[in-house]
């Protein structure tokens, strides 16, 4: 189930929806609802009413949602887990494939929701899902790497921003840290620009470009890896690490909404946030990241700095920040008392 934007209803229910806004006083001067109201209050029902486990009614309230408008795809993802939880293979997946092609991908929500498990192991499922997966990763350019010499190298993966040039970030990395594998996972090519970029599709493309680097190479130690990831890339390094716990130690992230990243267990993850200091809902979004954190009891540091894409300009506070997710000796600003690297 995804609460994220809505899908799917049936005449009788849409009818006592409508009638719920008219009803009470005066109703014959007020404006009928619009579509969209009808949408959101249809959507909101069916979520409450499949959190509910009152499955058949809040198939009626999706498929409300889907007359409405037959374009949004999240009602059909929600239909798919209501039709799954009444184990109905075919119409879960049915439901599942529209979904993915109305244009929701996030192929991560796919892998995490308990509500798909009841046909998760069908044969019909995992081919779904297989061409979706080739669908997601077809055409990506592959990721950039570097492993140095020896055995047990620690691994940095750094998530490149909106426009950033992939390759120069690699040889900037090599340079910083000369003892780390290094990889640089590539985003979506946008062609006619030719800047990269990443959507609701970066979370499952990341991972599985990290799990396969770690695959091909065995050397390099998963234990303490660090994701980095700033701009846009910063809420994908939270979830990434969050999500991925058994091959990610820490995640240095900075930029707006990661607070909107911060969902699941969080006591695995050490997390270092940056936000701009002149950005008032940049540092709130910030604070409640770090809160939530905390509120885990997991390791955790805010700081406020005053560049935009702090780690691309300012390589101390990149090593700052790596550093103090391995358990080094680092000055933290502010924190009192100093360490050296």
């Amino acid at each position: 189930m995804t609460r994220s934007a809505p899908l799917p209803l049936r005449a009788p229910l849409l009818a006592l929806l409508l009638g719920l806004f008219l009803a009470g006083p005066g109703f014959a001067q007020q404006q009928p609802p619009s579509k969209e109201e009808q949408y959101d209050q249809a959507f909101k029902i069916g979520l409450q009413l499949l959190t509910e486990r009152k499955i058949d009614a809040s198939i009626r309230a999706f498929v409300a949602c889907v007359r409405l408008f037959p374009d949004r795809p999240v009602a059909y993802y929600n239909l798919a887990c209501a039709y799954s939880l009444k184990k109905d293979e075919q119409k879960a997946v049915e439901f599942l494939r529209q979904s993915f092609e109305k244009g929701f991908q996030d192929l991560s929500h796919y892998q995490r929701d308990m509500d798909l498990d009841p046909v998760r192991r069908s044969p019909a499922f995992r081919k779904a899902f297989s061409e979706f997966e080739a669908k997601v990763l077809g055409g990506l350019e592959p990721a950039l790497s570097h492993v140095p010499e020896g055995s047990k190298a620690p691994l940095l993966v750094y998530l490149h921003d909106m426009r950033d040039q992939p390759t120069k970030q690699l040889e900037d990395l090599r340079a910083a840290f000369p003892e780390w594998a290094i990889l640089v996972p590539r985003g979506f090519k946008d062609p006619q620009r030719g800047v990269y970029y990443w959507d609701q599709r970066g979370e499952f493309v990341v991972t599985q470009r990290l799990r396969s680097f770690l695959r091909e190479h065995p050397q390099v130690d998963a234990s303490q890896a660090v994701v980095v990831g700033e701009g846009i890339a910063g809420p994908l390094a939270v979830q990434v690490a969050v999500h991925n716990p058994d091959i990610v130690g820490g995640v240095l992230a900075a930029g707006a909404g990661l607070e909107g990243a911060v969902e699941g267990d969080l006591s695995d993850t050490r997390a270092y946030l940056v936000v701009h200091d002149k950005d008032p809902r940049q540092v709130a979004g910030g604070i409640m990241a770090r809160n939530a954190f905390a509120e885990a009891e997991s390791s955790v540091v805010l700081e406020r700095y005053m560049l935009d894409k702090p780690f691309s300009k300012d390589r101390a506070l990149l090593l700052r920040g790596v550093g103090w997710l391995r358990g080094k000796r680092v000055t933290l600003p502010g924190a009192g008392e100093d360490h050296d690297l």
